[in-house]
C-alpha cells in the first residue's frame, strides 16, 4: 500500500507553487501568478510600475500595474507632474515608479494612483 498524497506549497510575493506528491515524489505541479488570475488592483496595495503613456489632454499618466487587464491612472497637475508628499516629479513615458491604489477601479475607470516614490528618488535614498 502506497503512502498518502502530499501537498507541497511555496508563496512568494506575485506566485505560488503547489505539488501533490506521493511516497516524497511530486506527481502533479501548478504553478499560479496573481497576473493570470485576472488580479484587480485593490485599495492601499504598492505596485512597481511602468509609465506607458502621459496623456495632457486628461492631465494624467497610464500605468503599467503588471496586471494582465488593467492599467492604472495618474492624475497630474496643471503644471503636467506628478505630485509626490510635497514635491512634484517630472514623468515620462518608460520611466519605473512605486504608486499605492488610492482609489479601485469602477464603472468601467481605471485604479486612480498615488506615488509614493519614482526611480529617481529610490536612487538618492540608496
Amino acid at each position: 500500500m502506497s503512502e498518502p498524497l502530499e501537498t507541497w506549497l511555496d508563496a512568494a510575493i506575485g506566485e505560488t507553487r503547489e505539488a501533490l506528491a506521493r511516497d516524497g515524489k511530486p506527481i502533479a505541479l501548478r504553478v499560479t501568478r496573481t497576473s493570470d488570475e485576472g488580479r484587480r488592483a485593490r485599495w492601499g496595495e504598492l505596485y512597481c510600475a511602468r509609465v506607458r503613456e502621459l496623456d495632457k489632454r486628461r492631465r494624467g499618466a497610464f500605468l503599467d500595474l503588471g496586471l494582465r487587464d488593467q492599467q492604472g491612472f495618474l492624475p497630474l497637475g496643471d503644471d503636467g507632474r506628478a505630485r509626490m508628499r510635497k514635491e512634484r516629479v517630472n514623468l515620462r513615458e518608460g520611466q519605473g515608479v512605486i504608486v499605492a491604489v488610492g482609489r479601485e477601479a469602477a464603472r468601467g475607470k481605471n485604479p486612480v494612483l498615488e506615488l509614493t516614490e519614482s526611480a529617481t528618488t529610490a536612487k538618492r535614498r540608496i
